[in-house]
């Protein structure tokens, strides 16, 4: 970890400023999200709005299943939930093809892309990316994760905690009890209130931020680490102010970054 060189102060929710195959790619890298939230519901997310999609216009690949059912997502018009009227197998890899449908642009759209189960993470796939621990005034501190695995990621039951010991037990933590899928590869940002820090960052994208309670995080040093629903240790890091570089006197708003995002935090 060393301190961001973008000139907001950080990168939350993309690619880290200082890693080490940065492509400055402020874009969502998937025009097609999917992912399976049970053995019977699916859920599609497309970057550009639309604003109906019939169940007749999908077919499954292989054909275990039909969709029976769509639903769009009232808060957001790229959203939708699929419906299934058998059990699929939450193990296998399945193709979605959508069939000559219209976004909201009027452009004729057809599409092909995966559909897998959105699973927990094991040890090493869900990674501490970047922290801002101390903050400028009115901003609160945020923890952003990488998902270092190549399925869908979904960080609903892990804990934030701190403690005294990298390795030692949890003194403080806060469940995330929201379901949130990250793609492969993709990021999330823990923050308690990120809209008093929207402004400060140009380029990030609102559908990574999950406003929720996170652990005290000192402006001097500290210890985060992160659980599963069952208490497994996936990551921890232990930070430290010395960790800014020393040339650098206001230190305040200036986040902390990976150079590997794969790598694990200690």
């Amino acid at each position: 970890f060393v301190e961001s060189m973008d000139f907001m102060g950080g990168t939350p929710g993309r690619e880290n400023s200082v890693s080490e195959n940065s492509s400055n790619d402020f874009s969502r890298e998937d025009p097609v999200i999917a992912y399976l939230i049970n053995s019977r519901l699916a859920v599609l997310e497309l970057n550009y709005p639309c604003y109906e999609l019939n169940h007749d216009k999908i077919k499954l690949i292989p054909e275990e299943s039909e969709p029976v059912k769509i639903m769009p997502d009232s808060n957001n018009l790229g959203r939708f939930f699929i419906f299934f009227d058998q059990d699929l197998d939450l193990d296998q890899k399945y193709e979605l093809f959508i069939d000559s449908f219209y976004n909201c642009k009027g452009n004729l759209i057809n599409h092909e892309f995966k559909l897998s189960y959105c699973r927990h993470p094991k040890v090493g796939e869900l990674l501490i990316n970047e922290i801002l621990f101390n903050p400028k005034t009115g901003q609160n501190d945020y923890i952003e994760l990488y998902n270092n695995s190549l399925d869908y990621i979904n960080i609903s039951g892990i804990n934030i905690a701190d403690a005294e010991d990298l390795f030692g037990p949890a003194r403080n933590k806060v469940s995330i009890n929201q379901n949130y899928c990250i793609s492969p590869g993709s990021y999330v940002l823990l923050c308690e209130d990120f809209s008093k820090s929207i402004n400060d960052y140009k380029y990030i994208l609102k559908e990574r931020i999950i406003n929720t309670s996170l652990v005290s995080m000192p402006d001097d040093q500290g210890i985060i680490q992160i659980y599963d629903s069952n208490f497994n240790l996936i990551d921890a890091f232990s930070y430290s102010e010395k960790m800014h570089h020393f040339l650098i006197k206001d230190r305040e708003g200036k986040a902390l970054e990976k150079v590997n995002p794969r790598s694990i935090s200690y």
